[in-house]
């Protein structure tokens, strides 16, 4: 009997990886990413070493990828049994970002047994009708992430910097906690605290960090917000337009 229940189950399981991810993160940096500043300076910058990221890490964003990219492969699947027709090892979900394509992927059977109306919902998601901006469609995203990590390589990620809290104890004792923008991937911040010319000052403290993609079209963008948009992207706005299908 045809359900969605598989697809959910690939959806949750997706899930389950970013909170395992999510944990990973908090364990190896201690609670929030970050890294240590140790370091006595004079007026001038601040520098702070990363921890480097775990290999788990890529590991748990491919899979989390894979299971989300499955699932619409799954949906495909279903929607063909719903049709009360056969599925074959051809079935797949299609993202596509050319009218051109897309028709050329139906011919070759990838949509084969779903019902026509079910067809119709599949080619409204299709990229292309973003325009000039299908690089940016979530599932453009989610097909290109998903086929550097299957065919090619783990997705890179980084250690990026957004800011310093650091205590600046002046030799009168005051302190002070800025929080220090800090620029794409920078290690050495300059400063400018309010103290007198050619004071000393000692500092420690530490340096909040992001774990971000460092590649593709999310370049930046960092992981488990990342993942978990994706995620909802197909739970919230893909699936519903089916569930029709399952009544």
């Amino acid at each position: 009997m045809a359900s969605l229940d598989s697809v959910r189950f690939k959806i949750d399981w997706a899930y389950q990886h970013i909170k395992a991810l999510e944990i990973e993160l908090s364990r190896h940096f201690h609670g929030e990413p970050r890294g240590e500043i140790e370091v006595d300076t004079i007026i001038g910058s601040l520098s702070a070493e990363v921890t480097p990221i775990p290999s788990v890490v890529p590991l748990l964003i491919g899979d989390c990828l894979q299971n989300l990219r499955s699932s619409l492969d799954y949906l495909v699947w279903e929607l063909v049994l719903a049709a009360k027709k056969k599925p074959s090892k051809n079935n797949q979900f299609l993202i596509c970002h050319e009218v051109d394509t897309f028709k050329s992927q139906v011919e070759r059977g990838r949509l084969n047994g779903i019902s026509d109306e079910a067809l119709i919902e599949i080619e409204r998601l299709q990229p292309y009708h973003c325009g000039d901006k299908w690089m940016q469609a979530p599932l453009v995203i989610l097909d290109e992430l998903c086929n550097i990590n299957k065919h090619r390589r783990l997705l890179l990620t980084k250690a990026e910097y957004r800011g310093i809290l650091a205590d600046l104890d002046r030799n009168f004792g005051n302190a002070i906690k800025p929080l220090i923008p800090v620029g794409d991937g920078a290690t050495d911040i300059g400063i400018s605290p309010p103290v007198r010319d050619e004071e000393e000052m000692k500092t420690k403290g530490q340096s909040d960090l992001s774990v971000v993609f460092n590649e593709g079209a999310v370049r930046g963008e960092e992981v488990c917000r990342c993942l978990g948009g994706l995620g909802r992207v197909i739970s919230e706005w893909v699936i519903p337009r089916f569930e029709r299908f399952f009544e």
